[in-house]
């Protein structure tokens, strides 16, 4: 299941359960044309952690829509897994993309979904371990 929400600072997308490549479709006509009629740059709050499995066609398509609206409407993107190690569900997914995408676990930080947030609007780093590092350098 793929849920779409226009928010303030973009787009929280919600995957879960099952994301056969029967999905490519459905993810390419919600978003694609979702983000395209978006003139603003914007910012992505992806929520992965319901998601059970995910095919090699749909994390192609993820790929191809990160790398296509980088190139001038995307600010800033988080993504929510659950636990650590679920990276391995999302093989060739590439995470963290670049250095404006944050990855953030639901199981360490119950306050994941405002975290998450306050990196897309204001640029603060999720976890404080992080911001007290990148600050005394």
């Amino acid at each position: 299941m793929i849920k779409i929400e226009k928010r303030g600072f973009g787009f929280k997308i919600t995957f879960s359960g099952i994301l056969k490549s029967s999905f490519v479709s459905e993810i390419r006509e919600k978003l694609f044309i979702l983000l395209s009629s978006n003139n603003n740059p914007c910012s992505l709050y992806m929520d992965f952690q319901n998601t059970r499995y995910i095919s090699q066609e749909v994390i192609d398509e993820i790929i191809f829509l990160r790398k296509f609206f980088q190139k001038g409407y995307l600010l800033r993107t988080t993504i929510i897994l659950k636990k650590r190690g679920d990276e391995i569900i999302f093989r060739n997914l590439r995470i963290p993309f670049d250095k404006n995408e944050r990855v953030i676990y639901s199981n360490e930080n119950y306050n994941y979904e405002i975290d998450g947030i306050n990196w897309l609007t204001r640029e603060i780093e999720p976890d404080p371990k992080i911001y007290k590092k990148v600050k005394a350098v």
